[in-house]
């Protein structure tokens, strides 16, 4: 089962894997904003490795792979709005459909990613709270 949705893309230098932490300084205005959207939504963003032979609309083009970061810490560093310190947590690995050029500042795509890995985590997360060997509220 796969699912189609749209989230803002980071092109970055270096690839993220799922259950790998990634902490990020953000300054650039656009990425500032990125992370302001994605606070104000559900936390996540895709991160994928530059496509350094192709561009869109003058902005870093990315592979058609990457992973998606959730965003789990968010400090602004001298409490002056010019650089974010970011630590974030690479879920699930998704494929661009379609790349959706920026209108005005974030990049984002259009992605379907395996739903069956998300399955089967919420599987093993029921386990272990059946088991009471943690607490963990499920939506």
């Amino acid at each position: 089962m796969t699912e189609t949705k749209i989230i803002p893309i980071f092109p970055l230098d270096l690839v993220l894997f799922p259950r790998q932490e990634l902490p990020l300084r953000i300054f650039e205005p656009r990425y500032k904003q990125l992370v302001d959207d994605c606070m104000l939504g559900d936390g996540q963003f895709g991160v994928c490795l530059i496509d350094e032979h192709n561009s869109v609309n003058g902005w870093n083009s990315p592979k058609l792979v990457g992973t998606i970061a959730k965003i789990s810490k968010c400090e602004d560093v001298e409490m002056d709005g010019l650089q974010l310190h970011i630590e974030t947590m690479g879920r699930n690995s998704f494929r661009i459909k379609k790349i959706i050029p920026p209108a005005i500042l974030n990049l984002q795509t259009m992605i379907h990613f395996q739903l069956r890995v998300i399955k089967k985590f919420q599987k093993f997360m029921k386990k272990l709270v059946l088991k009471k060997k943690c607490t963990y509220k499920l939506k």
